[in-house]
Order: C-alpha cells, then sequence, then structure tokens
C-alpha cells in the first residue's frame, strides 16, 4: 500500500508551518495529547482518502 504526503499549510518565514509549532508546544505540556495527534496523522499518512469516520471527515466544501 502506497502512503500519503501529508502537507501543512501556512508556512512561516522560519520554515515551519503553525501546527508543527503548536505541536510541539502541545509536546512539552501534554504528552499524551500530542502522542494521539501524531497518531492519528500516521493514520492520515498509512490510509490517505480512505481514512473513514470517526477519526477523518469532511470539514465543508467537499475538503
Amino acid at each position: 500500500m502506497s502512503t500519503t504526503e501529508v502537507l501543512f499549510s501556512g508556512e512561516k518565514e522560519n520554515g515551519k508551518a503553525p501546527v508543527v509549532e503548536w505541536l510541539m508546544k502541545l509536546r512539552k505540556q501534554n504528552l499524551k495529547g500530542y502522542s494521539n495527534c501524531v497518531a492519528r496523522i500516521d493514520q492520515l499518512i498509512e490510509f490517505g482518502y480512505e481514512l473513514r469516520r470517526p477519526v477523518a471527515d469532511y470539514l465543508r466544501d467537499d475538503i
């Protein structure tokens, strides 16, 4: 099975996306929450568009 490339938008001048900075702060404050977020991102990488509810869902406007 191929993997899906996950891109984080909104890259700043320092080359980091705001979500990456948020994850790094979360890692220091709440390791369990950080681990859960990373696990979901890993699932998205592995399953891509085949990932279904309740893990993934449409946001709006066919996104």
